[in-house]
């Protein structure tokens, strides 16, 4: 057998291993992180439901380029408020973060797109904790029947989203925690 025909078997077989494999893997990921704020639901809420807000906590796109172009359609806060981001960072690129549901201080259902890189669902949770608030943030994304983005997905989805979501958390506390000096339970 010629080495030619030895490398295109190994390749087919490659190929077959890859298909199979995404078969097994679920089409949808979720990415999840949480942080606990020691500041009432409602003011908590508001930096999220009020979409011009993202940029004083900075949502996941500003940090990575302080050079993004945001703009602003539909109502300021709610369901239809719509932030659209242009950048020209690899990692950032362009889209759209639009409000799909706001229930006051329980939870916001988003649509996230990001042009041609495709789209996702964006969910926040609001809870009593101990000291504060819990917020849960969480993306969902189809990836699909394509093997391959099944596998990337798969495995590599939450190392991409997820230090992205725990920066933002991160910057959301310490504006929602020093908003006043102090913490501001009710």
């Amino acid at each position: 057998m010629n080495m030619l025909k030895k490398i295109t078997i190994g390749i087919v077989i490659l190929l077959a291993l890859i298909f199979v494999i995404s078969l097994f893997l679920p089409a949808t990921v979720n990415v999840e992180r949480s942080v606990v704020i020691d500041a009432p639901k409602k003011a908590v809420f508001e930096q999220i439901n009020t979409i011009k807000k993202w940029e004083v906590w900075k949502g996941p796109w500003q940090d990575k380029d302080p050079g993004i172009k945001i703009t602003y359609s539909g109502p300021e806060s709610g369901q239809g408020a719509k932030l659209y981001f242009d950048s020209k960072h690899p990692d950032t690129g362009q889209g759209s973060v639009m409000i799909l549901k706001s229930n006051p201080y329980s939870s916001l259902k988003t649509e996230i797109s990001f042009g041609d890189g495709g789209g996702a669902n964006g969910n926040w949770q609001f809870k009593d904790a101990a000291h504060g608030t819990k917020v849960i943030w969480r993306l969902t994304v189809n990836l699909g029947m394509n093997p391959v983005k099944k596998i990337m997905g798969n495995l590599m989805m939450d190392r991409m989203v997820g230090p992205d979501f725990e920066k933002g958390l991160a910057s959301l506390k310490n504006v929602c925690e020093n908003r006043s000096g102090t913490s501001q339970h009710q």
